[in-house]
């Protein structure tokens, strides 16, 4: 691009936004390679604080062929989105803006590419770059697509966390801003917990002792190197908060509870040695989104089930909620089942790593991904590493769930893989990387960063 990658303004969904130099003919290009001959849907997310719209030439390949207009969005921190169709060839494909003003291009946040089969195009022939600095598509409402992200520790808000019912930019937490505390016990964690007004929260060392909270609202918290909180947590009530790069360690019941919360992201983290699981997320909880953790037990004890979503078949207050996304996490040693089990929700479960390995004391796994009732499953583009049964029903499931399974990879795999009826499809934009890719960016990326 002829620009630089910026993070001046708030609101840019990724690590920083492409900020073109202020002259007509300064460009940005993406790279997509598309497997066949289609018609593609563009959308861009932008940010115009000028008075004026600033219009770019749309070249596909060099060649143009349409103009685009960035209307003033009234601040540089405001954010809309254009978009447009178009038609790819088959193979790589450059796609560039080129200002037609003298002010530059509007400041670009991302491109969502909509379409079947894509995948990240040549960067390195084509000199393609996006607002986080690295060429990516992505897709929404069923179809498949590949990404270039690493899985940073500023990995972008993708799924139901980042719906329009959690905020204009979905979950946001306590802002972007720096700490404005830092905790290095249990009873100070949790008084900033339940301070009010938006806060973002450093974690420093082994913490204890939290508990229970209720009601906490509007906060960030990420901890420092090798922050840990262990003993267990419940969260009940709460909204817009947003967990990164903490290790979850030896729950006395579950290692981390979700219950009757809202627009929660869990990032980085990793999730462990629960006495029973290690993230549940129940009791009418909604809009989740959960990436690049780690799960695993480290000692056998027969009740090693890493996540519950719903926990009861009659939980009237599960209906219509439960709407969870998993991506880029990794199940490993002692995890017996409950990779997820639902009931009731629409959980979507993609590019996830699978990997058991035996512990002392456990007698070896039963399952991976269970559709109890009413479970509704969207599962693409894993990686089922050996996996025992990657995919089954549970009580109630047969008869009332839907599953639909695309892309995924089943490497040794034994027993069980169901597909039943169309599951439901997400109304967020989100890109995948192909299936076979998974088991090494996940391995490499989860977790702490």
């Amino acid at each position: 691009m002829d620009g630089s990658i910026d993070s001046n303004y708030q609101g840019f969904t990724g690590t920083g936004f492409a900020n073109t130099d202020n002259q007509q003919g300064k460009t940005v290009t993406w790279a997509v390679y598309v497997p066949n001959a289609s018609s593609y849907a563009l959308e861009w997310r932008y940010a115009n604080g000028s008075a004026d719209s600033r219009g770019a030439d749309m070249l596909i390949n060099g060649s143009s062929i349409a103009t685009v207009e960035f209307d003033s969005t009234g601040a540089w921190s405001s954010w809309t989105s254009v978009s447009t169709v178009i038609d790819l060839a088959s193979g790589n494909n450059e796609i560039t803006l080129s200002a037609n003003t003298a002010g530059g291009l509007a400041n670009i946040d991302n491109l969502q590419i909509t379409g079947n089969d894509l995948q990240a195009g040549d960067c390195e022939s084509s000199n393609a770059s996006s607002s986080s600095g690295s060429s990516s598509s992505s897709s929404s409402s069923g179809s498949s697509s590949s990404s270039t992200s690493s899985g940073g520790g500023d990995s972008e808000l993708i799924g139901w966390a980042s719906v329009s019912a959690c905020g204009t930019n979905g979950t946001t937490g306590g802002g972007d801003g720096e700490p404005t505390v830092t905790v290095n016990s249990g009873s100070a964690l949790k008084s900033a917990l339940n301070a009010s007004g938006s806060k973002v929260i450093a974690v420093e060392g082994n913490l204890s002792g939290v508990g229970s909270l209720s009601g906490v609202q509007d906060k960030t918290i990420i901890g420092l190197a090798g922050a840990q909180i262990s003993g267990g947590i419940r969260l009940n009530g709460a909204r817009n908060v947003i967990f990164k790069n903490i290790e979850f360690a030896d729950g006395s019941d579950d290692t981390f509870e979700l219950s009757g919360s809202e627009c929660i992201w869990f990032d980085h983290n990793i999730f462990r040695d629960g006495k029973d699981g290690n993230l549940d997320i129940v009791r009418g909880s909604n809009y989740v989104t959960v990436s690049w953790n780690k799960f695993y037990y480290t000692t056998g004890h027969g009740h090693m089930l890493s996540n519950l979503n719903g926990n009861k078949d009659n939980n009237s207050q599960d209906v219509g909620k439960i709407k969870i996304t998993f991506h880029h996490n990794w199940w490993g040693a002692g995890v017996k089942e409950r990779m997820p089990r639902v009931r009731y929700g629409q959980v979507h479960i993609f590019n996830n790593y699978y990997k058991y390995e035996k512990v002392s004391g456990d007698s070896g796994q039963n399952y991976c991904i269970a559709a109890g009732q009413y479970a509704d499953l969207l599962v693409e583009n894993n990686y089922f590493d050996g996996s025992k049964s990657p995919i089954r029903y549970q009580t109630n499931g047969e008869g009332t769930a839907k599953v639909t399974r695309r892309g995924n990879e089943f490497v040794n795999t034994s027993g069980t893989i169901i597909e039943t009826g169309d599951a439901f499809t997400p109304p967020y934009p989100y890109a995948m990387h192909p299936g076979q890719d998974v088991k090494s960016i996940v391995t490499s990326g989860a977790g702490p960063q």
